[in-house]
């Protein structure tokens, strides 16, 4: 799907006002809501912590994860529900409690008798947090560290985002599954961030919602007394308000009455206006830059690119040099080679694609087994007709389990040096983490303990590294690259 397609698809629908929004804008947080380099909205990772800690869905989730830490291996039912006896603790540590479920003495007979623990359960799973295996769950090594660390933002903003694009709204309801209302999440947001400064009511939200969309009530049928818009007032007021911003802290909604309200208004809070940024376009106050697209017609160049490992202290990187005619798959064999990663975990990289406009997935294509957007063969694809000086960067993450992220940054094209053996290591600095350590969490761990001939596992994590470690060393004049192809034949093979 490009903005070109998305724009006649509006058209042809009626929405034309998005209350000072261009489409290319709406596009955007439509489909790229969740990438920050795409997003017109951003996440503020210096927000005040007290805020969120005063939420009471990341309380509880911060609870229930805790519960599990605690008591993990949790045994799961037949149909992967927690057991009886933990459901029972977690609503009397007050898991539970709110506003929408039965009173605390209601009885239980299973994790589907309290929904919003349930809820909890499923978007923490869906989060990473927990891990369902073998019938057993447990948190985590990130989410663990997580909660040593009392990292509030790092487990909040997880689950905004999750619920935001995994958690399927309409899963909590029996109201039709109109998909515009979450798709278009970042448009609700953004009338928020607009109007939400004063109390207003959440007709007014649905009325210019319903503006810009006015096709989204086609799936509400009228009922006796109300017409379509009154069935999808109420369907979106409880979606985007009280399950969706209201759970996570971002308005406050007050009732006429707490359980049939006739009228409800809402106000954005202090967290919404420390968490939410808008960095261009018109929700920022400024005009839109279209961006231009270009691609690199020579491929006797060479391109250049800096790779670094994320959340990696102090920095891990490499630069290196490849010919223009490489495509994913001999890139990513050049950065397994450059970084010392053994290749022996899936990998995929997710780049914005000039042809499409939204991100693309890039690695060994799983038909079968792969749940979200389709992966594209890397070999299929040349890096040249990908990146240029307007899409300069890319995703690249490798061991699904460990999940180390790395940015993959086009630093430019340049000549081919003829006297010059390629791909080439330029530079970098400090060593690659030992494969299956644990993420860059349990890497920091290995470090200390191989350091600290007092700490517990010092003699054992020595050994298991071979004897010795030294984290600062990296020389690039010792990195060798194989040939992508016979790499291939092997992958081809295991496959």
């Amino acid at each position: 799907m490009n903005r070109d397609w998305f724009n006649q698809i509006v058209r042809s629908l009626g929405g034309k006002d998005f209350d000072g929004l261009e489409p290319a804008d709406v596009f955007d947080l439509m489909f790229h809501l969740h990438d920050p380099r795409k997003s017109p909205m951003v996440l503020n990772p210096s927000v005040d912590e007290e805020l969120i800690k005063g939420v009471p869905f990341y309380r509880k989730s911060v609870l229930f994860l805790e519960a599990i830490a605690e008591h993990e291996p949790v045994k799961l039912t037949a149909t992967g529900n927690l057991p009886l006896t933990m459901c029972r603790m977690l609503v009397a540590g007050g898991v539970d409690r709110n506003r929408e479920g039965p009173p605390d003495d209601y009885p239980i007979h299973s994790e589907l008798d309290r929904s919003y623990l349930h809820a909890i359960n499923t978007i923490t799973n869906l989060a990473g947090l927990t891990r369902k295996q073998h019938g057993k769950m447990t948190v985590t090594k990130k989410c663990r560290s997580d909660l040593r660390k009392g990292a509030a933002i790092a487990i909040y903003t997880r689950l905004l985002r999750t619920y935001m694009i995994r958690f399927s709204w309409a899963y909590e309801d029996c109201r039709p599954g109109e998909p515009l209302i979450q798709s278009l999440a970042g448009y609700s947001i953004y009338l928020v961030h607009k109007y939400g400064a004063e109390s207003r009511p959440t007709r007014f939200y649905a009325n210019k919602f319903l503006q810009a969309f006015p096709h989204a009530k086609r799936a509400f049928a009228a009922k006796q007394g109300s017409l379509p818009e009154e069935e999808f007032w109420r369907c979106y007021s409880l979606r985007t308000f009280e399950r969706f911003l209201c759970r996570f802290g971002l308005v406050e909604i007050q009732r006429d009455h707490e359980w049939r309200p006739t009228t409800e208004t809402l106000k954005r809070t202090g967290l919404f206006d420390d968490l939410v940024k808008w960095r261009r376009g018109a929700a920022a106050g400024g005009s839109r830059v279209p961006v231009a697209r270009r691609k690199w017609k020579g491929l006797d160049n060479v391109l250049q690119f800096k790779i670094t490992l994320r959340h990696a202290r102090p920095p891990i990187w490499r630069r290196i040099q490849v010919p223009a005619n490489y495509t994913f798959w001999d890139l990513h064999v050049a950065i397994q080679d450059a970084m010392g990663w053994s290749d022996s975990h899936l990998h995929e990289f997710v780049i914005h694609s000039p042809e499409t406009g939204i991100d693309a997935r890039v690695g060994i294509p799983d038909d079968e087994f792969s749940l979200g957007p389709r992966v594209l063969a890397g070999w299929r694809h040349r890096i040249a007709d990908w990146f240029t000086p307007e899409n300069h960067a890319a995703d690249y993450a490798y061991d699904f389990g460990d999940g180390w992220e790395h940015e993959v940054r086009f630093e430019g094209a340049l000549p081919r040096d003829k006297a010059t053996e390629y791909p080439v290591c330029l530079d970098g600095a400090r060593a690659c983490p030992p494969e299956d350590v644990g993420g860059v969490d349990g890497y920091a761990e290995f470090l200390r303990a191989i350091s600290d001939p007092a700490h517990d596992e010092h003699d054992e994590m020595l050994q298991w590294v071979g004897g010795e470690f030294d984290p600062e060393h990296f020389s690039p004049e010792e990195v060798s690259f194989d040939d992508p192809e016979d790499r291939k034949q092997v992958m081809l093979f295991d496959f």
